[in-house]
């Protein structure tokens, strides 16, 4: 018979096999799950790593896009600057040649008015002549008060005097008037010049500043474009449906707002060329009244002489 102590040697002994041998099963087991839940986790990280590459692709295009589009807004906007800076440039020197012309048909037409009230004056001397010899004429005996020749040639020269001063306050009067309109015409005229000058100027310092931030943009967009490097190309859709619906509205927005732009311009060159062609007219028509008070006032000068020679 074996001992009790004997069995309980072999006991102590055995049991621990039996432990070593569950643990290396244990041990075994949870190496398998390891290996499943490391193999779950690479398949994971590939998963993600894709969805990232495509997530980048994505936004590599988009950011390309909306470069691409900032670029193209900043050169549409620097040459509508361009084109809007000329005509404005054009605009002003038209303005100003018509503004320099209004002036020197200003300064014509007050020498005008100085001649015709030179030549109103004028007329004073031989008229009180006239009126005193009549008044003599007067003073003579009754038997001698008889209307002879003298007397008809001296009342014709008062009349023609007086017709003559008569004319030549009316066309005073008129070319006052035509000053009063050449000068408020050249008033709206250098109003004008005033503000587009200041509306040029603010235009080229926009382009001053566009085409510096246009560079900015650019040198941007190359050290990105250096830094990140080209990104790889895979199939996907250019846009989704919501960005091209979002596009859609915005070119909508974009084409109205040019439309509206454009046609405040056509407006502003329409103004300035009809104020341009109103200050042509008023010049036009300042020329022809001096022309006419010019003979008019030659035309009194050699009646009045006339008359006047024929009383003496």
């Amino acid at each position: 018979e074996i001992s009790p102590q004997t069995r309980l040697r072999s006991a102590t002994f055995v049991a621990p096999r039996a432990r070593d041998a569950q643990q290396l099963a244990m041990s075994m087991h949870t190496t398998q799950e390891w290996a499943q839940s490391a193999q779950y986790n690479v398949h994971q990280a590939q998963a993600a790593h894709r969805k990232a590459m495509d997530q980048q692709d994505r936004s590599s295009r988009a950011c390309g896009e909306v470069v691409s589009d900032n670029m193209g807004m900043y050169g549409e906007l620097h040459s509508s600057l361009e084109h809007k800076v000329k005509t404005s440039q054009r605009l002003l020197d038209k303005l100003q040649h018509r503004a320099q012309s209004v002036e020197n048909s200003l300064q014509h037409t007050r020498q005008t008015l100085m001649k015709l009230e030179d030549a109103l004056v004028a007329k004073d001397a031989p008229l009180t002549l006239c009126t005193w010899r009549m008044e003599q004429r007067e003073r003579r005996p009754l038997k001698e008060q008889v209307r002879d020749g003298v007397e008809v040639c001296l009342e014709v020269e008062k009349a023609t005097l007086i017709d003559a001063q008569r004319k030549l306050k009316e066309f005073i009067k008129k070319t006052k008037a035509t000053i009063h309109t050449l000068e408020s015409k050249l008033d709206e005229l250098r109003h004008d010049i005033q503000q587009k000058t200041q509306a040029l100027s603010v235009d080229e310092l926009c382009i001053r500043t566009t085409s510096r931030s246009l560079e900015t943009v650019a040198d941007r967009n190359a050290y990105m474009a250096a830094r990140s490097g080209t990104p790889t190309s895979r199939n996907l859709p250019p846009s989704s449906h919501a960005r091209r619906r979002t596009q859609g509205a915005q070119a909508a927005r974009h084409e109205v707002s040019a439309h509206e732009s454009a046609r405040n311009e056509v407006v502003r060159q329409q103004e300035a060329l009809r104020l341009n062609q109103s200050a042509v007219h008023r010049e036009e028509a300042a020329k022809e009244l001096r022309d006419e008070a010019q003979k008019l006032i030659q035309r009194t000068q050699r009646s009045a002489e006339e008359a006047t020679m024929k009383s003496d």
